[in-house]
This record gives C-alpha cells, sequence and structure tokens, in this order.
C-alpha cells in the first residue's frame, strides 16, 4: 500500500479588526492577511525573531522548514494539563508509599492556591533580597559573545575597582596562562587523555638504573611533602617493574610515569643534566606525555582504579602551577568526580573497607579536595570547600611503616613528629581560609565578626602548635619546611583579617596599618629565608609553587605610597622585592594574570616610591619598563582586589 504524504493542518488566523483592512489592501476578499499575530510554532521552540509572513515566515523558509502557525494559548493550556497529570500522579504515588510506611504523610498541608495579589511591601522586599543575594554569590562579566562568572573574594570586585582591565584579560584573553618550560607541558594537552588512540610505551620506559634514581628523587623531594601514596608499596612497585616492563598493568604504568614526571619537576636543570645528561624540559616534555597516554591506554575516565585517579591527582599538582587556571579547575573537577564514582568522599571506616584501604582513601581524597579548592580560588570560579555530605575523615599521625595491606588492626596515633605530619598540617591549615575579614567600618576588637575571626586563627595555631610544631627539630628538613609553612599560614591569615583596615585608607589608624605591613614584612622575610636554607633546599620546587602573594602585594601598596615608611623602612622594603624577584625569576615572563598583576604594581610602586639611597636600576625593573611600555600602569585603590593569600 502506497505511503500517503504527510499534511500538516494549519490554524486559521485570528481575523483582523475591521479598521485595519483599507478598500485598497492588497489583501484579496476571503483571504487570510499576509501576516500573523504570533509566531509561528518553529520559531517559538527555537526562540528565533519570527517576521509572522504568510504562508512561510522568513525564518523556516531560509532554514527550508514546514512552517505552522498555532496559537500559544492552545500550547500553554496543554503544559498546563501535563503539569496537573505529573502532580496528580506524584499525590497518588505519596500516598501509596504513605500507606506502606515508607515517607512520612503530609500533615496539614495548606492547600495550593494561585497567588492573586502582593503588596507593594513584599515586592521591595523580594527585591532587596534578591539583590542581596546577586551581590553576595558572585557577578557576571559579559563581553559581545563571551561571558564569565566570578564568584571568589580574589576577583569579584576587581571588575569594579581599578582591575578591571586585568580581569577582563583573564576573562577573556587568548594567551595561555602557563609558566611551563613547552608549549605540551601544559592541561590543555591534557586532552589528548580524552581523545586519542592506545599506544604501547614499552619504549619510553627509563632503564632500570634511571628509573631507581627517579624513585629515589621522589622519595626525596616529594614523597614527604604529597603524602598520597603508601611508601613501602611504591618503591616495591618501581623495583619490581623496571626489572621486568611485563608486570605493568595499565593502571601501574600510569603511577609509575607520574612519579616519574614529579620526580624530574622536583629537580633544577643542573640536577637533571648531572643525572640523565638531558635537559629538564625534555625529560618534563617526555614524562608528560607518558603519563597522558598512559591514562589514556588505561581508560581513566571509564574505570574506578585506584592506581589511575593517583597517578590523575599526581599529574595534576605538576599543574598546579603551569596550568591555566581555568583549565585547571575543570581538570581538578573531573578528578573530583571520579573520586566520588568511586565513594572516596565517603568514609570507609563504616562500610567495611580494609583499613590499609581506608587511610589511603582518606589520604587521596584530602590531597584531591585541597586541590580542588586552590583551582577554584585562583580561577576565580569559587572559594567553596567541599559539601557538608562528604565526611571522609582526617588521615592518621601516623608512619608509614605502621600500615600495610595484610593489617587487620587499626594502628596506634602517635602524639609525634610522622611521616604525615606536613600534610596534616597543611589539611588544618585550610580552616584558615573559611576566615572572612570584616569591612573597613566595623574592624577592631569591637567588632563581633572580627573577634569570631581572630577566634578562629588563634584557635588553629594553638592546635598545630600542640600537635605538631612543639614536636619538630629545625635540623629535620621536613621539620623545617613545616615550622616555616605553618606559621607563614598564620600570619597570612592576621594579615587578611586586616586588611580593610590599610585597603581603605581609614584615618587615624597608624599603628594598624604599621601591624599589616609588619606582618607581610615577616612573611617575605620568611619566604626569602627558605631559599637560602640548606636544610629545606630538596624543596624548591614546592616552594616556588606555593609563595603566598598576598604579602608581597601588602607591601607593594605600601611601597607606592611615598609617605608611608620612614627612609630605612622603605630601603628595607625594596631589598626585599629585590630577593623576590631574585628567587621568582619567572614573573618576569609575564605569562599568567598573577604574575602580569604584579609586575605592574612592582612598576608602580617604583615610579612612585624608590629607594632613597638608589644606584643602578634593577634589572628587574628594566624589564617590567619593556613589558608595560604599551600599558597604563596605575596603582589599584584597595587592596582586596588583588589579595592572594592561598
Amino acid at each position: 500500500m502506497p505511503r500517503m504524504p504527510r499534511t500538516t493542518r494549519v490554524i486559521s488566523p485570528f481575523p483582523l479588526p475591521r479598521d485595519s483592512v483599507s478598500p485598497n489592501s492588497a489583501v484579496s476578499p476571503g483571504l487570510p492577511p499576509s501576516t500573523k499575530s504570533f509566531v509561528c510554532f518553529n520559531c517559538a521552540t527555537r526562540k528565533t525573531r519570527c517576521d509572522k509572513e504568510r504562508p512561510t515566515c522568513g525564518a523556516c523558509q531560509q532554514r527550508q522548514l514546514t512552517c505552522v502557525y498555532e496559537d500559544a494559548t492552545a500550547i500553554g493550556s496543554r503544559k498546563r494539563k501535563a503539569t496537573e497529570d505529573a502532580n496528580g500522579r506524584l499525590e497518588r504515588f505519596e500516598r501509596i508509599l504513605a500507606q506502606h510506611g515508607l515517607i512520612t504523610e503530609k500533615v496539614n498541608q495548606p492547600e495550593s492556591r494561585p497567588v492573586t495579589a502582593v503588596d507593594s511591601s513584599t515586592i521591595d522586599r523580594l527585591n532587596a533580597a534578591s539583590a542581596e543575594t546577586a551581590a553576595s554569590t558572585g557577578r557576571l562579566i559579559v563581553d559581545e559573545s563571551n561571558s564569565r562568572y566570578i564568584n571568589s573574594t580574589l576577583w569579584r570586585e576587581a571588575k569594579d575597582h581599578g582591575l578591571g582591565e586585568i580581569v577582563e584579560e583573564e576573562v577573556f584573553g587568548a594567551a595561555a596562562d602557563s609558566s611551563g618550560s613547552t608549549a605540551a607541558f601544559s592541561p590543555a594537552s591534557l586532552s589528548s587523555g580524552i581523545l586519542g588512540s592506545k599506544e604501547s610505551l614499552l619504549e619510553y620506559h627509563p632503564s632500570a638504573t634511571d628509573a631507581t634514581r627517579l624513585w629515589k628523587i621522589y622519595a626525596q623531594n616529594v614523597e614527604p611533602l604529597y603524602k598520597f601514596l603508601h611508601t613501602p608499596s611504591a618503591q616495591n612497585l618501581v623495583a619490581i617493574t623496571c626489572q621486568d616492563l611485563s608486570h605493568a598493568t595499565p593502571a601501574n604504568e600510569c603511577l609509575l610515569f607520574a612519579i616519574y614526571l614529579l620526580a624530574v619537576f622536583s629537580m633544577n636543570e643542573d640536577a637533571c643534566l648531572a643525572e640523565f645528561g638531558q635537559a629538564r624540559s625534555l625529560l618534563l616534555s617526555r614524562y608528560d606525555y607518558c603519563v597522558r597516554q598512559a591514562l589514556f591506554n588505561a581508560s581513566w575516565l571509564s574505570v574506578s582504579h585506584m592506581s589511575t585517579l593517583l597517578a590523575f591527582a599526581m599529574y595534576l599538582s605538576v599543574m598546579r602551577r603551569q596550568a591555566d587556571t581555568r583549565s585547571l579547575w575543570i581538570w581538578t573537577g573531573m578528578a573530583t568526580r571520579i573520586m566520588q564514582r568511586m565513594g572516596i568522599h565517603r568514609d570507609g571506616e563504616g562500610m567495611g573497607l580494609h583499613r590499609f584501604d581506608v587511610e589511603l582513601r582518606r589520604r587521596l581524597y584530602w590531597h584531591l579536595v585541597s586541590l580542588d579548592t586552590y583551582a577554584g580560588r585562583i580561577s576565580g570560579t569559587s572559594d567553596t570547600g567541599p559539601p557538608k555530605t562528604w565526611d571522609t575523615k582526617l588521615p592518621l599521625n601516623i608512619d608509614d611503616d605502621q600500615i600495610h595491606p595484610n593489617m587487620t588492626e587499626a594502628p596506634r596515633v602517635r602524639a609525634s613528629a610522622t611521616d604525615m605530619m606536613f600534610s596534616l598540617v597543611r589539611i588544618k591549615l585550610r580552616t584558615l581560609l573559611a576566615v572572612e575579614s570584616p569591612n573597613a567600618q566595623g574592624c577592631g576588637p569591637a567588632n563581633p565578626a572580627w573577634d569570631a575571626a581572630e577566634k578562629i586563627i588563634d584557635s588553629v595555631e594553638n592546635e598545630i602548635e600542640s600537635e605538631f610544631l612543639r614536636y619538630c627539630d629545625p635540623v629535620e628538613p621536613v621539620h623545617a619546611l613545616t615550622l616555616m609553612t605553618a606559621r607563614a599560614a598564620i600570619a597570612a591569615a592576621r594579615l587578611r583579617q586586616r586588611m580593610p583596615l590599610v585597603a581603605h585608607q581609614t584615618p587615624g589608624r597608624e599603628s594598624e596599618r604599621r601591624e599589616f605591613y609588619g606582618l607581610s614584612r615577616r612573611i617575605m622575610d620568611a619566604e626569602s629565608q627558605s631559599f637560602t636554607n640548606p636544610v629545606i633546599k630538596p624543596f624548591g620546587w614546592y616552594l616556588r609553587a606555593s609563595f603566598r602573594w598576598d604579602a608581597l602585594i601588602c607591601l607593594l601598596v605600601a611601597l607606592a605610597q611615598p609617605n608611608f615608611f620612614a627612609p630605612e623602612e622603605c630601603e628595607g622594603g625594596w631589598k626585599r622585592i629585590n630577593e623576590f624577584f631574585t628567587h621568582h625569576a619567572e614573573v618576569l615572563e609575564a605569562r599568567s594574570i598573577l604574575q602580569r598583576t604584579v609586575g605592574r604594581m612592582t612598576l608602580t610602586a617604583w615610579l612612585a616610591n624608590p629607594p632613597p639611597y638608589q644606584g643602578l636600576e634593577p634589572e628587574y625593573i628594566m624589564t617590567l619598563r619593556e613589558l608595560h611600555a604599551d600599558s597604563v600602569v596605575v596603582a589599584p585603590s584597595r587592596l582586596d582586589e588583588v589579595m592572594m593569600g592561598f
């Protein structure tokens, strides 16, 4: 039987008013008018502009679609009917569940009815609440076809207060925010871990001798700070696999290359040449590719294997300062979702998991949470931490030799310095990020918000001092780094707490401003000494990646005010700036939003208030002049626009 052609029934249009039809009208008697009083169905669905021409509107004619005019009231009635049917089914299901005791039956629920009128005072209150909510949750920056949502205290107000140009450059700029040594060494290339083809990596594995060297470097430089591996188990894996690569599963291969990458990342150029006879950039590029390819070979997005997630977390740890901040936040979000899929966000102790697995899952959880919070903060997208429903406990304060895969009893927590000490201190310091600075008008001990924040800082400081720092031996590298990191973070929290006092230049508060910048100088001194301290030299890679920018920015803003410092203090301030650029020459590359901001602020301070006993102009100032020759260098009017305390 031949198939009948499909016909479309066109709804007749509404008749035009009598006075709208003239005797000379082009519309013949008895024919419908040339335009409709409502848009066609296709334009209404696609939400595009409709010229309402008959029999086919311009949009449908261009797309070669069948133009159908249908009264919107009929569509609305169908939507209402569907909603009413759904509500009826929902109520019926609720009654059945309540009869079987599966849910609590609703009691005295008022019958829903349409709202007929709202008084003006209610409207005013709703508008005020809506405005307050919008202001407190973030803001949207729009430029032509691009948009970016900002919901981080680091960047939320910068658009409106002096740093709008820099923020827009970060939001809409095409330049990659990367300080890596090669173009391939960036998270943008991680797309090959999603879109690619499986390839063998046997030829990329280092020799047994080099693999052993890389593990020793990792164990010395990285393992004491990033405790998401069980050191004895990882060491055994490297020892077995480097002798016979057939023992390497795809998941373990990911983990091995991640270890090699982090080991090279922790080395400087001279060490790479001395140990392996190759440039650091070549080794980084090699193992960066190997990690990405190994992840794809292991189908890392679809499997729920601990080793693949560990490898991805280690890779992101390398990218912490190498990455475009926007890309990094997306990748840490993917790691967090994989972690949720594996149930690591729920503590395994009450789920019957093996004690060894419970401890390793806790370590990985807190590392990923810290990394994701950091990525959201510097990208300007979010300040928030994990949801309150996530209940994974802190790792235990123990040494690695206290746990093993065959353990049956819980290890005894030690009240002393352990292998987990540095990681636990970092986790506890995250509490300080929740301390909100009061506004300028409410600063001081008389303000309840100020007092509450000070109590939180004091509590965290006392807890860390009593549980960890009291057991530290400054001669031990990890202990020395723990002492420096903890005390610098506490000082940075107090610095942020006092920020509004100086940011708004409140008169009559000279002593508070002096205290504010005294804290910043203390942090700068500690950071500078860490680079010259031979005890913590193996952790120089970590110090460069975790520098506290808030102290530097505070000092630069102070130096930009000619009458703020005495001549001797001004000279001391510029001495600290010189030391900073000595240890952080990568800032002069101006590849990231943060580096560009610091460069502009340094040049602004130099032009406004150079050292009183100035000799030759430093080389970094000459470089900054060249970098910012085409831009107007203006000091920001408020400190809290650019505070970068991590």
